[in-house]
């Protein structure tokens, strides 16, 4: 009994400095915050973020020709679609009053949207044409999550 109440009383104390630790981290950890340079400039990651826009509207246009539903579509456009699914939480995480920044957009038309924008802009990447979306929606998105 007395050895249990040692291992009992030694896990308990294990437990205090985990719970401290933990404490003291909330305390000093950096808030969230929006972060660009003082240009309001940021790096946009890789992966199909630094697609060029003509390889995009390639894809697109290979997706559009095998159907909207079909396995091709889904294969074309899964990267992409994942893409924007990960802006959206960034996004939506790390902007005051921001519930949902593509609030009643379907993915469809979101990616038909940054089509037409890299169309319009063939110089750029799929994940600036994102970030465009997002600033064309900004005023109409759901601020409030109910």
């Amino acid at each position: 009994m007395k050895k249990y109440l040692e291992i009992s009383s030694s896990v308990l104390s294990a437990k205090a400095i985990l719970l401290a630790a933990i404490g003291v981290f909330a305390l000093v950890a950096p808030p969230a915050s929006n972060a660009a340079d003082t240009n309001g400039m940021y790096m946009r990651g890789g992966g199909v973020g630094s697609v060029e826009c003509p390889d995009f509207v390639k894809s697109m246009g290979v997706a559009k020709a095998s159907g909207y539903g079909s396995l091709t579509y889904a294969n074309e456009m899964m990267g992409y679609a994942s893409f924007i699914s990960g802006y959206q939480t960034a996004f939506n995480n790390q902007t005051p009053n921001t519930c949902d920044i593509f609030s009643g957009v379907s993915l469809n038309q979101m990616l038909v949207w940054v089509e037409n924008y890299c169309k319009q802009n063939p110089l750029e990447k799929f994940g600036t044409g994102v970030g465009e979306l997002a600033a064309s929606v900004y005023k109409k998105r759901l601020q409030t999550c109910k």
